[in-house]
């Protein structure tokens, strides 16, 4: 009983302590609204009694207004209305400011890049005219200079040697029957001309003169066989000594070796033993299209980089053939490189020098290159318009343009990831 009226008790204390602060806080809330009437009614009346200021405020805001729309649309002046200068502003802002270029006329040096290997200018090949002789000595390498006329290589020739020999031996066989030939006819020719003497004197009959015609002429056969004979034999000896020189394989031309099949104990054939690049001239022969080959004149000057050597080596066009090849339709453009020995088979890069000429020119950061084509972005009538575009060379930054823009045209710089085709565009400040 006692603890129900101490919770009374605590209860009413409370609650009146609660309706103290309740009523203390709407005190408060009537003394703030109380406040703010008595400040708006206080502004009312100042803005009664001051109408000239306010009307001095608009017209220095409409004069602001005016200047942006008049000037420099990037400016921004806060009016009394902000949302409608934002908007004004917003509006001027909406065409991007670019910077543009016209097409110039520009120089062009252009250059044509070909692909090729290093060759002999003259390639000689060297061989034996006698077909399965076995070659017994080789006295020349790859690499080596050699002169006219030096022997690269001896064949067996023992056989040849042996057939020279006894032709050698026939020969002075022959020519002891031609000797006593000789003496044989000289006899009887004199014995023929006794008996003639004698049968116009009536000293000898008639058939003795008829036996002297006949050793005569029985000797002048032998004398002609004879001579046959040794002319027959001289021939062989001819031809034997051929062989012999045959079995030497001789330089032709002085040169240097640029390739060797020759090896000893191996038979000759229809092959080359030997080639000699002749004088030892080496030089570039590149390979060129139909296109490329219009443009190349005998003369150009040309730059030569060899794989493999640091130095570029300078030449001149040579010789621009007049057919390609029906398989690759390509064509060997031969260029004469200065300086000395290069290695023959080695890949080099032909550069050569095209005449200069004068084209209309873009900076290359104003043409976009796409699958489509080349594209330039030009400013027209506060618009940017999307043009496809000609181009040819590329050099030092320039593209040449061969049609699509003229030098009166304004064309957006670095502009593909800027603007669209279409969309609203300026010239911006230089």
């Amino acid at each position: 009983f006692v603890n129900m009226i101490n919770f009374k008790t605590n209860f009413k204390g409370n609650f009146m302590k609660f309706g103290k602060i309740l009523k203390a806080y709407f005190l408060s809330f009537a003394l703030i609204l109380t406040a703010q009437q008595t400040a708006a009614t206080q502004e009312n009346k100042s803005a009664q009694e001051t109408p000239p200021q306010n009307k001095q405020n608009a017209s220095e805001r409409q004069t602001a207004q005016a200047s942006v729309k008049d000037g420099d649309a990037s400016k921004s002046i806060v009016g009394r209305d902000g949302r409608n200068s934002d908007s004004r502003q917003n509006q001027n802002d909406e065409a991007i400011k670019l910077t543009v270029v016209s097409p110039k006329i520009a120089k062009f040096s252009p250059k044509l890049n070909l692909h090729g290997e290093l060759v002999a200018k003259d390639d000689v090949a060297v061989g034996s005219a006698l077909q399965g002789q076995q070659i017994a000595q080789v006295l020349a390498e790859v690499g080596e200079n050699v002169q006219k006329g030096q022997i690269l290589a001896l064949l067996d020739n023992a056989g040849v040697k042996a057939k020279f020999d006894q032709q050698t031996a026939a020969l002075e066989a022959a020519k002891q029957n031609l000797n006593s030939a000789k003496a044989a006819f000289s006899e009887a020719s004199s014995a023929l001309k006794r008996a003639k003497d004698l049968a116009a004197k009536k000293a000898i009959s008639s058939q003795e003169l008829e036996q002297a015609n006949a050793k005569e002429a029985s000797a002048r056969a032998n004398l002609n066989f004879a001579k046959a004979q040794i002319s027959q034999i001289d021939a062989q000896i001819a031809e034997a000594k051929d062989q012999l020189g045959k079995a030497s394989v001789i330089a032709p031309v002085s040169g240097l070796v640029t390739a060797k099949k020759a090896q000893i104990g191996t038979l000759t054939s229809g092959e080359a033993l030997f080639n000699i690049a002749k004088d030892g001239t080496v030089e570039l022969s590149a390979d060129a299209d139909s296109r490329e080959l219009a443009q190349i004149k005998v003369g150009m000057s040309a730059q030569a980089q060899i794989y493999g050597v640091k130095e570029a080596v300078n030449g001149k066009v040579r010789l621009v053939p007049v057919s390609v090849d029906t398989s690759s339709r390509l064509g060997k453009v031969k260029i004469s490189l200065d300086g000395g020995a290069k290695f023959i088979g080695s890949y080099a890069k032909a550069v050569i020098d095209l005449p200069e000429f004068s084209a209309l020119a873009l900076p290359a950061q104003a043409v976009s290159f796409t699958e489509a084509g080349a594209f330039a972005t030009l400013i027209k009538d506060g618009k940017a318009q999307k043009r496809k575009i000609q181009t040819g060379l590329r050099a030092n930054g320039l593209v040449q343009v061969i049609s699509g823009v003229s030098e009166d045209d304004e064309v957006a710089l670095k502009a593909a990831a800027l603007v669209n085709d279409g969309e609203a565009a300026q010239r911006g400040a230089e």
